[in-house]
């Protein structure tokens, strides 16, 4: 996926094998390689060292698309702005942390979620919701500005990286936070039409279980 610079499992077809087989790669890249080149470089890789051969087809697959309601909250401007229990990086940035159950040097978290933003474009919040719910989303917005927002709900099956820092406040009513889809109408005004669309997959016609040797 990544030589292919693939988003998602369901741009991949190919045998079932590879999703156990475990292999170690030791190489050296360039210094001041780009992302294009390291895609090429692990490409020719896989052609020669597992006798790989691909080609792309469209398919028609479940995709979002993410539009904007007609009374939904969302400003070209702004986003409600967050409020933050910590400081984000520089440039547009957004990350996820499990809500506390209550303010505490050791927080626990409670099965809640808060997505903190800062200026996002309506791209990088297809991508947000790529990542969250498995499916290419695709920006019917046409909205032109960058937004900050915090999204609270539940996650179905997202393994969350981190949780809040000490000193955080708990959750308002986290029993009746929805979920993220849900989130995303009620808080930011944004739709999801779930369809099926084209999508670009690459099929893996052959490759070697046994890689060539060193």
């Amino acid at each position: 996926m990544t030589a292919f610079n693939l988003q998602l499992p369901s741009q991949l077809s190919a045998p079932t094998w590879i999703e156990k087989e475990k292999y170690e790669i030791s190489a050296k890249v360039p210094s001041g390689a780009t992302k294009e080149q390291l895609s090429r470089m692990l490409q020719s890789l896989l052609e020669d060292r597992f006798l790989m051969k691909v080609h792309n087809e469209t398919r028609a697959l479940p995709i979002y698309e993410l539009t904007v309601m007609k009374k939904g909250v969302i400003e070209k401007s702004t986003l409600d702005p967050p409020q933050r229990p910590l400081s984000l990086p520089p440039g547009p940035t957004h990350i996820l942390l499990g809500r506390a159950c209550a303010r505490s040097t050791e927080p626990t978290y409670c099965g809640h979620a808060r997505m903190f933003a800062r200026q996002q474009s309506s791209t990088d919040i297809a991508d947000m919701v790529r990542e969250m719910m498995g499916h290419l989303t695709v920006d019917k917005t046409r909205l032109t500005g960058k937004y900050d927002f915090t999204l609270d709900f539940s996650p179905d099956s997202v393994t969350l990286p981190n949780i809040e820092p000490p000193g955080a406040l708990p959750p308002v009513n986290g029993d009746s936070y929805p979920s993220f889809s849900v989130a995303l109408q009620r808080q930011l005004g944004l739709k999801l039409d779930a369809k099926k669309g084209p999508v670009d997959v690459l099929v893996i016609d052959r490759i070697e279980k046994v890689p060539t040797g060193n």
